[in-house]
């Protein structure tokens, strides 16, 4: 019951020879004390009645599977209640609590997401509730169910929080950035890429901090016919730079006057990049001054002529990026435009203080026929490569096998037998599914187990959670792989490195065996090792839904997955151009 002031003051009278003989607590403490003890102790008197003189309903979580409900409802309210309600009904009303589950709305009585009601006997007692839904709120009345069905509450409860008794298998990998010393503070897509935000910040740091300005010349209409807006470079970099400008930096993009681009059409291409370049040029030396930039970037070789000569004529340093080679695309059988084009690229590349590369391939080029150190070509992705239907191909395939767009997807692949290990996913499956009943699996290739392996499933119960597609063409197994969280390799026996090498380029950990003698999977970096036994695979399994995104972490900070996203782009653009800066 509630602590009246003056009964606590006159405890504290009381108590204060004693204390002052022990020595142990001074008693001045006390006087200066006495307003919080007050309201201290009158809060606690509310919320926690020592008796049952105290009407009232708390609601209290024990564990997150567990409730604790204590109510009191005096015999003057009960009596209220019922003759207000209870007239014309022979029958005597039915006292009972009311539990609400209001999660995500704002209760009116009439709209909580799910109910259910406790028979009780009694007006005043306690009860011990269990939880058989996590991340709730749950409220709960106490009141009289009459015998037209309506309910009267007599009294309320609090609301409760019910948290996870474990780590969440759902999360989001948007997030807030925020570099060290608070200069940057930006909202991300992938808190993944903090390992690139990280390498920027540290070289935006080493160059003073800059306010990074860049004039990025791009002459991609020169070479399109297409709509302005439609043209894949152009799209791409348009985007990037919005990123650039949320972060900080003071990017500015030229491009040629759209309507001297239907007066060159008809002119070689050559000529036509050439004609393009000038009127760029004419705009930047009419439009800005040498000073409002800090390097000078182009985009590909029909870029190169302007962003040199603005480079030469005003020292600046020049960031060429590289989406393509001209080798590459000629397919080794150059013709008398191509190697004009080589010669573009060689002279710019010869000329750049950095060369942004899109792959390794062309780093590898860049640096062995071009004669290009090393230290000064770095791969940056882009998402030109990307296919342009791989977000369809994902929902169309999972739609296909009846699989959930949110659900996380487990895939293992291969043949279904004992050396392959199919029996232990399926096996830890059954189990992780207690745990995890929103994971999926698909298991897509046949074998002497499969059948046996279906029925099992079902046995399990889990049958509505596993697919078993038997094989599947290249092009589908693309979009599985796609389309999955990670894959699984539980071999029995040394396994063939294809699933593996794909799985990683594709972006996905590996959760494999030692048995299955895969070197490329390192333990913690781009995967799980475990063993062929099943408490081994339950473990992997139950580690990859916990928390993909420590994996996915590692491997970015490693180095051997590199995600496209626009804003990992923008920081890797960034940082070239604080370096420039720093040179």
């Amino acid at each position: 019951m509630p602590v009246t002031t003056e009964k606590l003051d006159k405890n504290v009278e009381e108590c204060l020879p004693v204390l002052e003989d022990s020595g142990s607590v001074d008693p001045h403490l006390w006087h200066q004390d006495n307003a919080v003890l007050r309201e201290l102790c009158w809060k606690m008197g509310e919320r926690f009645p020592s008796t049952f003189l105290q009407e009232g309903f708390s609601l209290l979580a024990v564990y997150p599977h567990l409730g604790f409900l204590q109510w009191h409802v005096s015999e003057t309210t009960a009596l209220k209640v019922r003759e207000e309600y209870g007239k014309g009904f022979d029958h005597e009303p039915r006292f009972v609590l009311r539990v609400y589950d209001v999660t995500g709305i704002e209760f009116d009585g009439f709209n909580a997401v799910r109910q259910y009601d406790i028979n009780v006997s009694s007006l005043c007692g306690c009860y011990y509730l269990n939880i058989d839904r996590f991340e709730s709120c749950l409220m709960a009345e106490a009141g009289y169910v009459f015998a037209d069905g309506s309910f009267k509450p007599c009294v309320r409860s609090n609301v409760m929080y019910f948290d996870r008794p474990r780590k969440s298998s759902c999360f989001r990998t948007t997030g807030l950035y925020v570099s060290q010393a608070f200069t940057r503070v930006f909202a991300v897509e992938n808190v993944t890429c903090s390992s690139v935000f990280d390498e920027m910040n540290s070289i935006l740091e080493k160059a003073g901090d800059p306010l990074l300005s860049a004039a990025i010349f791009l002459n991609e209409s020169a070479v399109s016919d297409a709509n302005y807006k439609e043209r894949p470079v152009t799209r791409f970099l348009f985007s990037v730079i919005e990123k650039c400008r949320a972060m900080g930096a003071k990017p500015h993009i030229f491009t040629p006057d759209e309507s001297l681009i239907s007066s060159v059409a008809s002119l070689p291409l050559v000529k036509r990049v050439e004609l393009l370049s000038k009127d760029i040029a004419a705009h930047f030396e009419t439009s800005h001054t040498p000073a409002s930039f800090g390097c000078v970037q182009c985009h590909d070789w029909y870029s190169a002529p302007v962003a040199m000569d603005i480079s030469k004529k005003n020292n600046l340093p020049l960031i060429a990026v590289i989406h393509s080679l001209e080798a590459e695309r000629s397919g080794g059988q150059p013709n008398a435009i191509s190697k004009k084009i080589e010669r573009q690229e060689f002279n710019l590349i010869k000329e750049a203080h950095s060369v942004l590369v899109s792959s390794e391939s062309i780093r590898e080029i860049v640096i062995r026929d071009y004669g290009k150190s090393s230290d000064s070509v770095f791969i940056v992705p882009d998402t030109l490569t990307a296919a342009p239907d791989e977000g369809r191909s994902s929902d169309y395939v999972r739609c296909r096998y009846g699989l959930s767009d949110k659900d996380p997807v487990v895939l293992f692949s291969g043949e279904i037998s004992w050396d392959s290990g199919a029996d232990l996913l399926v096996d830890a499956a059954a189990q992780v599914s207690r745990e995890y009943p929103q994971a999926q699996y698909v298991f897509a290739g046949d074998g002497p187990m499969r059948h046996d392996l279906e029925h099992k499933a079902w046995c399990c119960a889990i049958a509505d959670r596993c697919r078993f597609p038997g094989d599947v063409p290249v092009e589908i197994f693309e979009q599985l792989l796609s389309a999955c969280d990670f894959v699984v390799i539980p071999a029995r026996a040394p396994a063939h490195g294809g699933l593996s090498a794909a799985a990683l380029r594709a972006g996905k950990p590996v959760v494999a065996t030692h048995q299955a003698r895969l070197h490329d999977i390192r333990h913690d970096v781009n995967g799980l090792l475990i063993y062929d036994n099943h408490g081994s695979v339950v473990w992997g399994v139950r580690q990859m839904l916990s928390n993909p995104l420590r994996i996915l972490r590692s491997s970015v900070s490693d180095g051997s997955t590199l995600l496209r996203t626009t804003e990992c782009i923008a920081a890797m653009y960034i940082s070239r151009w604080a370096s420039a800066a720093l040179n």
